[in-house]
């Protein structure tokens, strides 16, 4: 549920961010929801466009770290699954008779 809800959330302020890094000037004053105004004159609307696609590509990057990070924390914790099974749980075939 947290991967579900925080994901994307976290994957939009992680491109609007880097958006606002690539941008020269406000970004989300200049580009309101990643474009330019209609109207706009054309390297307004290129520089909108740039910052919006390095955003995403930059945000998309991060987060593959993030599950680069998980990945290892998982192989992590399966190098103890079996003795961990074996130790908490007991099977229907080693229980003491009653």
């Amino acid at each position: 549920m947290v991967g579900i809800g925080l994901g994307p959330t976290l994957a939009g302020v992680f491109s609007d961010f880097f958006a606002h890094l690539h941008f020269a000037g406000n970004f989300a004053a200049a580009c309101p929801g990643g474009l330019a105004p209609p109207g706009s004159a054309p390297t307004l609307m290129h520089a909108c466009a740039d910052a919006s696609s390095a955003g995403v590509r930059y945000a998309i990057m991060a987060m593959s770290t993030l599950f680069l990070w998980a990945a290892v924390h998982y192989a992590l914790a399966a190098r103890h699954l079996r003795q961990d099974l074996d130790t908490h749980y007991v099977t229907s075939d080693s229980a003491a008779p009653v």
